[in-house]
């Protein structure tokens, strides 16, 4: 079988990360949840994305 990104602890701590972001955004004021909140989540979720690609590239 062969290695999966998901198998990364670095991966797997991103989406760690990634679900900590999300929970403390959601105690952003409302008036931010177009701005900030959605440029904050974006720029997490990204990590993950980054590591699965760099892996893919190395293989």
């Amino acid at each position: 079988m062969a290695f999966k990104f998901e198998e990364l602890k670095v991966w797997q701590k991103a989406i760690d990360y990634t679900s900590d972001i999300h929970d403390l955004t959601r105690t952003f004021p409302k008036d931010e949840l177009y701005i900030l909140t959605a440029q904050i989540k974006r720029a997490a979720g990204l990590y993950c994305a980054q590591y699965s690609r760099r892996f893919y590239r190395s293989v």
